[in-house]
């Protein structure tokens, strides 16, 4: 009886773990894609992806996802790869090889395999009980499907209970009369699956605890976009804070960490040589952007106050300069400080359909005056102990009121000059 017309007629298989409808599935691909070599059906590529996508499904894999040691049981082996000729002995072997070794007949890299030939007690039907293992990163479900495309696919649960099942022990030791070859091996020391966090049905994550493992997901197992999608769990996490799992895929991609060193910041108002504020700051703004010139080159960019888009802000900036005008409102002011100091990277628009994350490390703001002390106190407790406030000598000219500025910056961890400017 071959095994297309066994599950036809509604043969049961007495061996937990082979499914019925998969394996239906299998002979009715092999019918729809028969190609007369020999007398074996072959699938195509398309084909061996749904089933792939079955398997991963049924075992709550992600698209692709790898997995070390793989469950395989191929019922009538002779009608389906494996060469007719052979003695169940040959069969073993044959099998063996097939995972093991490449075409020259070399042993594959970070390959192994545990193989039994067994016949149904009930039914008397031969097959091979496979353990086949990639012992380095894994592979996937069609990885496996691609060398077995007719056999019951699944992942192994219990290392231990896996092995001892081919080799007929322990709880599986009533069973050793079933083997016709008992278990043999080839290629590298079989290792288990590693444990996943995946939760179970009963199982209830709080708010912050789907946000962690999203994170982990993105930095730590550096899954694509489609594979956290492509999770049910992951998925639904990401749906409920799109913002932030876009933020993280971009702060992944520009090579920026989840959270930086505190921004400094340095509040500079201009004054006249007899302490008396000078309206305008005087020359204070330019002389500010000679040094931040002096200090970072290209590397920084002028914020505007306000505004959702800012276009002079390069990607790569790690100082920021703020002009800050007479009279503006202090809520302004003080909402976008709190968002300038952040220790998170900065989503920056440059424009309404283009944005980044930016990693500044200084804010340098140049006032006529000490509009910092009519911000509102949350900001204002937010950022004083990283916001030093300076008077400066102004209005007398630019290149004195540069060194002033020069000597604040000095003053500040990470940003001395490495001129003869004092």
């Amino acid at each position: 009886m071959t095994f297309y017309s066994f599950f036809r007629n509604g043969g049961m298989s007495p061996f937990s773990g082979l499914q019925k409808s998969l394996a239906k599935k299998v002979a009715t691909f092999c019918i729809a894609t028969r190609t007369e070599t020999k007398g074996r059906c072959e699938m195509s590529d398309s084909h061996i992806k749904k089933m792939a996508e079955g398997i991963e499904s049924k075992w709550g894999l992600r698209a692709n996802e790898k997995r070390n040691l793989w469950v395989v049981t191929l019922l009538n082996p002779q009608q389906h790869n494996v060469p007719a000729d052979l003695t169940p002995e040959e069969c073993v072997d044959w099998a063996l090889k097939h995972w093991c070794l490449n075409k020259s007949g070399e042993l594959r890299k970070n390959r192994g395999a545990l193989v039994a030939y067994e016949i149904a007690p009930a039914t008397g039907t031969p097959h091979l009980q496979m353990l086949m293992c990639a012992t380095n990163t894994g592979c996937t479900a069609e990885t496996v499907l691609n060398s077995w495309p007719a056999a019951d696919i699944e992942v192994a649960q219990s290392f231990d209970e896996a092995v001892d099942y081919i080799y007929k022990r322990g709880k599986a030791a009533d069973k050793a009369d079933t083997q016709i070859v008992p278990a043999r091996a080839m290629g590298d020391d079989l290792v288990p699956n590693p444990q996943r966090s995946r939760p179970t049905s009963k199982e209830k994550l709080s708010r912050d605890e789907k946000r962690e493992r999203l994170r982990h997901a993105v930095f730590d197992d550096r899954l694509s976009e489609d594979e956290i999608m492509s999770d049910p769990i992951l998925s639904a996490t990401a749906a409920g804070m799109d913002f932030v799992f876009q933020r993280w895929l971009d702060e992944r991609s520009y090579g920026i960490s989840a959270h930086r060193d505190e921004v400094q910041g340095l509040w500079l108002y201009g004054q006249s040589t007899d302490g008396q504020l000078v309206p305008d700051g005087g020359c204070l703004l330019d002389a500010a952007r000679l040094a931040l010139d002096d200090r970072f080159g290209r590397e920084w960019g002028e914020w505007q106050l306000g505004a959702s888009i800012q276009l002079d802000i390069p990607r790569e900036s790690r100082a920021v300069l703020v002009s800050v005008p007479d009279g503006v409102d202090p809520q302004i002011l003080g909402a976008d400080l709190k968002t300038l100091m952040s220790v998170a990277p900065v989503h920056v628009h440059s424009s309404y359909r283009t944005s980044f994350y930016a990693q500044w490390e200084l804010v340098l703001l140049v006032a006529s005056n000490l509009t910092f002390q009519v911000m509102p106190g949350e900001v204002r407790q937010y950022v004083s102990p990283r916001l030093t406030v300076a008077p400066m000598q102004s209005g007398i000219s630019t290149s004195y009121t540069f060194e002033q500025v020069a000597q604040q910056l000095d003053k500040l961890t990470n940003f001395s000059s490495g001129g003869d400017t004092q």
